[in-house]
């Protein structure tokens, strides 16, 4: 698995390996819903460039046009190494492009579905925006004369599975309630002993959460990340019907 590896990503999660897994995830079983629509997809394409889209980044700064082109050539590197001339340059160049190219000039399947799950994991750090969530938000007509009509109901069920993905695997936004409520209790309360109490259990829940991070980020392994997010979906089939079927049970 390709992943950041920054002294300074200790404690986060935000652009590390368990958001770039759970995006690989997600970008396979949207790729398989397309399949299954008649679509032709490079899943290859789509999990390499997906596993690998952050590995430029340092922790979690702004992404910019040099770290994107870090990362398409961190993805171009490793198939390399692992399997020498197998690839081609032309299919790498087109890996490194569904990196680089910005959502709104995109135009294969898999730079398509590289974006789509990359916003979809947006949970772990806000509230999505739906309108940066392209997937099946609008008919598209593929290179191959594929219509793919709009489906708001399949988009509305992978927020859903998503969104619930992160609440299972990142302990920000587990205990992301409490806290929030915790800040927002405290903003209306008078200083006092019960001031002070929530205050106090607001700092041992940020320990807690930065302690349960840090675990993730730097005690376990590549595989105990994958067996993490699998798991999660594993134990929870009927809160997971799509990534149950899409993921899980593909062929």
């Amino acid at each position: 698995m390709l992943y950041v590896q920054d002294e300074t990503l200790k404690g986060t999660n935000t652009q590390g390996r368990t958001h770039a897994t759970r995006s690989f995830v997600l970008s396979i079983a949207m790729g398989n819903i397309l399949r299954e629509k008649g679509v032709r997809v490079d899943l290859n394409a789509v999990a390499l460039g997906t596993a690998g889209h952050d590995t430029g980044r340092k922790a979690n700064h702004v992404e910019t046009a040099e770290s994107e082109e870090r990362s398409a050539e961190n993805v171009a590197n490793a198939v390399e190494s692992r399997y020498p001339g197998a690839a081609g340059f032309l299919w790498k160049e087109q890996v490194k492009s569904n990196i680089t190219t910005k959502r709104d000039d995109q135009t294969t399947v898999e730079g398509y579905l590289l974006k789509s799950a990359d916003s979809l994991d947006y949970w772990r750090i806000d509230v999505l925006d739906e309108n940066k969530f392209p997937f099946l938000q609008k008919s598209i007509l593929t290179d191959d004369g594929i219509l793919v009509v709009r489906d708001g109901a399949t988009r509305r069920q992978l927020m859903k599975e998503a969104k619930l993905l992160t609440e299972l695997t990142s302990p920000r936004v587990r205990l992301d309630a409490e806290r929030r409520r915790l800040e927002k209790e405290l903003d209306e309360m008078p200083d006092g002993p019960e001031f002070n109490l929530k205050n106090d259990r607001l700092h041992q829940l940020e320990l807690q959460i930065n302690a349960e991070e840090t675990q993730q980020t730097e005690n376990l392994s590549d595989q105990q990340i994958v067996d993490l997010v699998e798991n999660a979906i594993r134990s929870n089939p009927q809160d997971f019907p799509l990534l149950t079927k899409y993921y899980l049970n593909a062929a």
